[in-house]
C-alpha cells in the first residue's frame, strides 16, 4: 500500500490552522462611536462636545465645522463616574406623581446620554440630540431620538408609565451587557400636546450613523 504524502508546504499550514483560537472581545470593553451630520445647524468653527453626568462633564468628541459629529465614549470613561440604576428612572416618574404600578423593570447599572453640549462660536449654551424628525400629514410632528446606553449586566424596563393630563409613556427597553442603543418616539400636535410616548426598538450596537440636531438650551 503506498502513503500519499502531503506536499512539505501545507504541513505548517495544518498545523497552525490547528493551532488558532479565535479570541472574541467582551463587549463591556467596547467603545461607542456616533456619527453623522446636522440638520438644522452648520458650525463656522469646530466645538467640544460633551455630556455631564453626576455633576462630573464626560468630554466625547468634537462637532466640525460644517456640522460633522465625531463621537468616541469609551468603556473606561463610561464607569469612570458613579453610575445610575434603572429603576431610578422608574423611581423618578413615582415622584413626579406618576401611576409605574404598571412598570416591570429587571435592574442594571448603566450609563446612559441622549445628548451632547457644546458652545456656539458666539458663545451660546446649546445643545445636540440624535434624532430624526418628521412631519406627519395630520400636522402632528414625530421626533424619534436615540439614548446611549451601557450596561453592566442584562436588564429591562417595559409597561407604561401613567401621569395625570398625558398620555401613557411606554417602555419596552431590553439592554444588554455593554453598548446599546434605543429610539425615544415622541409625537406632538402643534400646540405642544402630546400623542404618543414610547421609548423601545432596543438594540445591541456600539454605533450610531444619523441625523443631528442642534437647539439652544434654553430652546430644546
Amino acid at each position: 500500500m503506498r502513503t500519499r504524502m502531503l506536499p512539505a508546504l501545507l504541513i505548517p499550514a495544518l498545523i497552525a490552522s490547528c493551532n488558532t483560537t479565535s479570541v472574541t472581545t467582551d463587549p463591556l470593553d467596547l467603545s461607542f462611536t456616533a456619527t453623522g451630520t446636522t440638520q438644522n445647524y452648520k458650525p463656522v468653527q469646530d466645538a467640544e462636545l460633551s455630556y455631564t453626568t453626576q455633576n462630573t462633564k464626560l468630554v466625547v468628541g468634537t462637532l466640525k465645522a460644517g456640522g460633522t459629529v465625531d463621537i468616541t465614549m469609551t468603556a473606561a470613561q463610561a464607569t469612570s463616574v458613579t453610575m445610575r440604576q434603572l429603576s431610578e428612572y422608574a423611581t423618578a416618574w413615582k415622584n413626579g406623581g406618576c401611576d409605574i404600578s404598571g412598570l416591570a423593570v429587571q435592574d442594571t447599572t448603566l450609563r446612559f446620554t441622549d445628548r451632547a453640549m457644546f458652545n456656539t462660536a458666539g458663545g451660546t449654551s446649546s445643545v445636540l440630540y440624535p434624532q430624526a424628525v418628521r412631519k406627519n400629514a395630520d400636522g402632528t410632528t414625530t421626533v424619534e431620538r436615540s439614548g446611549f446606553w451601557y450596561a453592566q449586566k442584562t436588564g429591562s424596563m417595559k409597561g407604561a408609565v401613567k401621569c395625570p393630563g398625558r398620555p401613557d409613556v411606554t417602555y419596552d427597553v431590553t439592554l444588554q451587557p455593554g453598548w446599546n442603543t434605543t429610539v425615544h418616539t415622541l409625537t406632538t400636535r402643534p400646540d405642544g400636546t402630546i400623542t404618543d410616548d414610547r421609548i423601545g426598538q432596543s438594540r445591541v450596537t456600539n454605533t450610531y450613523d444619523g441625523p443631528w440636531y442642534a437647539y439652544t438650551v434654553t430652546n430644546p
